[in-house]
Parts: structure tokens; C-alpha cells; sequence
């Protein structure tokens, strides 16, 4: 999904697998050399939603841009911008699809920091709302497991993000935390991409034309 480079000479990475992959032994399959630790689990809800061909079309077009307009999309898919809203919205509901930030941190100033706290069961709310009440400028915060919470934020100096580390060690609910510096995050779309593409071909291909045609009526006139 991304690979963050940092002023050390570790590389954090964020994918998609299987819950019986092995990571570690996948990466040294590429060639990866050196210490490898990971950190399982996005946190990400199953869900049961079963997506339409128009679902599949809609994602294809927000990849990368979710900030795009959706009366363009409905243009593009022939269909109304209501539709379009309303698939959204369902999609979100149902926890088919999900966002993530992307940061440029070519347009950042100062040092750009992620920080990552894993919270003693049930304090995870709580913990998040002290970390981000303490740093202020929140960048991007995300969860990449049942207790694990990641903020992104912009100091001034290092002076000012070890302070923030050594706080937040301190705090009641917090089981463990590290911090490292970003130079660099490059998201990759190409496998998802593949995934979205193979969707939508798939679906079209098992559809009939009248089938089609009939969801392209109804979603105009809904």
C-alpha cells in the first residue's frame, strides 16, 4: 500500500496479505536483507457486502483521487450523481471500502514524524485522545490494529519529538511506543489496481448488455 523511507536505515512498509502468510520469510524471499519485525493486522472490520459492477467501477475511478467529484464520476459512468453518493455511502456503511491518508512530505515543514503507540486493552480511545490532545497538529492518525494507533506530525526540531516520545511513554494506558522519522512515503496502487481492473472485467463479462443497460436507467432515475 506505501513504503516510508527514514533517516535511519529502516524502510516501513505497509501491505496486504493473507492472515497465513508469513511476512518476514515473504520479504527474505526478495532478496530483503537485514532485521525484519512486523506488525500484523490493519484492523481493518469484515464485512459481507457483496459489491455491483457500478461498486467496482466507482472505486476504479477514486483510487487516486478520493477527492474527486462525484458529478464527474457519474458523468464518466453514466449514471446520476445521486447513485453514485448513494453506492458511496453504502460501501462506507457496510466497511467495503475504507480511506487512507496520503501525505506529500515534499510540502512539509520542519521534521515529519509517525508515531506509533499499542494500548493496554481497552484504552485505545482513551490513549488517542491524550496523544493527540499533546501533539496539537495532527497530521494523519490511523489504526493498524485492535490497539495499535499511528500519528503523523510535523516538529520543529528532534528535541521536540523526543520530548513528545518520553511523554507519551508516560501516560497511563500505553503499553509500549516508538517513533521514527520519515523522509519519504510513496504509495503503490498496482496491485489493487490489477484487483479492481480484474473485478470490473469479470462483472461485465458475466452481465448481459440489458442488464447493464437496465442499471444505468434505474441509477439515473434514483
Amino acid at each position: 500500500m506505501n513504503i516510508g523511507s527514514t533517516y535511519d536505515k529502516s524502510v516501513l512498509v505497509t501491505l496486504f496479505a493473507g492472515e497465513d502468510q508469513d511476512f518476514s520469510k515473504l520479504l527474505i524471499a526478495l532478496g530483503v536483507e537485514g532485521e525484519i519485525s512486523s506488525v500484523p493486522g490493519l484492523g481493518l472490520r469484515t464485512t459481507n457486502f457483496r459489491m455491483t459492477g457500478l461498486d467496482w467501477e466507482i472505486v476504479s475511478l477514486l483510487l487516486r483521487d478520493a477527492e474527486r467529484k462525484l458529478d464527474e464520476i457519474a458523468k464518466q459512468l453514466k449514471v446520476s450523481t445521486r447513485t453514485v453518493k448513494r453506492r458511496l455511502n453504502m460501501m462506507m456503511k457496510e466497511n467495503a471500502i475504507f480511506t487512507m491518508p496520503m501525505v506529500d512530505l515534499r510540502k512539509t515543514e520542519g521534521i515529519s514524524y509517525q508515531l506509533r503507540v499499542v494500548s493496554e486493552q481497552g484504552r485505545k480511545s482513551e490513549v488517542e485522545k491524550s496523544v493527540v490532545a499533546k501533539i496539537g497538529d495532527v497530521v494523519f492518525r490511523a489504526s493498524d490494529s485492535q490497539n495499535g494507533s499511528v500519528f503523523g506530525f510535523t516538529g520543529a526540531n528532534v528535541a521536540q519529538g523526543n520530548d513528545i516520545l518520553e511523554w507519551v511513554k508516560q501516560q497511563p494506558g500505553v503499553r509500549s511506543v516508538n517513533m521514527t522519522i520519515a523522509e519519504r512515503v510513496v504509495q503503490v496502487f498496482d496491485w489493487i489496481e490489477s484487483e479492481v481492473k480484474r473485478q470490473v472485467r469479470t462483472i461485465q463479462i458475466q452481465a448481459p448488455s440489458s442488464e447493464r443497460k437496465m442499471r444505468e436507467t434505474t441509477g439515473i432515475r434514483n
